[in-house]
């Protein structure tokens, strides 16, 4: 007759004492692993945030077209006559008035002022 088997975490001997202590010593942790994975990791995430980060920062910069439209306008304002206009090569305009038409044209702001 075959002995009844025992039920299991039961049976012990030395191969299945020698199989669990095995066992038990590879799931302990591995610190020193564990920190170079974890700084590897960290260090390509790293890295790759970097590179996922440069063309979003250079669209931050104005093109050339926007560069040329918002340079500075050079003009001497005394070549042109009170009233005239005039229209530089981009689309600034500018007009010429006197102390008259500031007078004129203040939309009743200098009685606030006085």
């Amino acid at each position: 007759m075959a002995p009844t088997p025992a039920p299991l975490g039961k049976q012990y001997n030395e191969e299945s004492e020698w199989i669990f202590k095995a066992m038990t010593k590879l799931n302990e942790p591995n610190l020193q692993r564990r920190r170079f994975l974890t700084a590897a990791t960290s260090f390509v995430a790293g890295a790759g945030l970097v590179r996922a980060a440069i063309p979003y920062v250079q669209s931050w910069k104005p093109s050339a077209k926007a560069k040329a439209a918002g340079a500075p306008v050079k003009f001497d304002p005394g070549k042109i006559e009170p009233g005239a206009m005039i229209t530089v090569p981009r689309p600034v305009f500018f007009k010429r008035i006197d102390a008259g038409q500031i007078l004129l044209n203040d939309g009743g702001l200098s009685a606030h002022f006085q």
